[in-house]
């Protein structure tokens, strides 16, 4: 078995997009896009980050 000691590269592939014009996203599409998004950002950075301590 191999063990990696460090993370070098991070890659967040995880995310939503709206596939239509800006100007027709709702306000509720909106949110949950930007939720999703940030929330997918800030666990791969805990998991990240909790690794190389």
């Amino acid at each position: 078995m191999i063990i990696f000691c460090t993370i070098h590269i991070l890659i967040n592939n995880a995310g939503k997009f709206q596939h239509k014009s800006f100007y027709d996203v709702t306000l509720e599409e909106w949110n949950d896009m930007i939720q999703t998004n940030s929330i997918s950002f800030s666990r791969c950075h805990g998991i990240l980050l909790r690794h190389n301590s």
